[in-house]
């Protein structure tokens, strides 16, 4: 029987990104772990930058 003596949690990162189409600019960015679900509120944040 063979014991694995690391446990290894895959998950993901998000990034959230708002762009200025007409510049091709970046004008915020934000990476959140797996946890957050509110793009709504991520959106509010980034705009607001």
């Amino acid at each position: 029987m063979h014991h694995n003596k690391w446990r290894v949690r895959k998950g993901y990162l998000t990034i959230h990104i708002a762009v200025d189409i007409k510049k091709k600019r970046i004008l915020s960015l934000e990476v959140t772990s797996e946890d957050v679900h509110d793009d709504g509120k991520m959106l509010k944040k980034l705009v607001s930058r």
